[in-house]
């Protein structure tokens, strides 16, 4: 288990082996490891506090539980029960919603509605 500084050189290794991102927070607004799980297409579990939910929709990127020891213990056995083929194409889906063409075609729709 990893439990220091991982250099932005090293995440890829590490994020491409994973089988599963947890996200266990007891409060939290976002967390940056959600762009990073995109990104590399691994699914997660997260807990369901601050707009983790909203990032990670349960049961298509991953799911999300009760931020306790059982219930991520519990989602992680039906994350592996499921397998990750049940949530690649979802990922693969709301990924897009993150990407640079998606954020600059927003951009572009604002600046000329701002236009008008």
């Amino acid at each position: 288990m990893q439990t220091h500084f991982i250099p932005d050189s090293k995440v890829k290794y590490y994020l491409s082996a994973a089988d599963v991102v947890v996200q266990p927070y007891r409060n939290a607004t976002q967390s940056g490891v959600t762009p990073l799980a995109y990104h590399f297409e691994v699914p997660m579990i997260v807990t369901n506090v601050g707009s983790l939910p909203d990032l990670v929709p349960h049961n298509k990127a991953g799911l999300v539980t009760q931020p306790s020891v059982i219930s991520i213990a519990d989602a992680l056995v039906e994350y592996f029960a499921l397998g990750k083929v049940h949530f690649i194409s979802n990922l693969r889906m709301e990924k897009q919603k993150y990407s640079w063409d998606n954020l600059l075609n927003t951009i572009t729709k604002l600046a000329n509605d701002i236009q008008k």
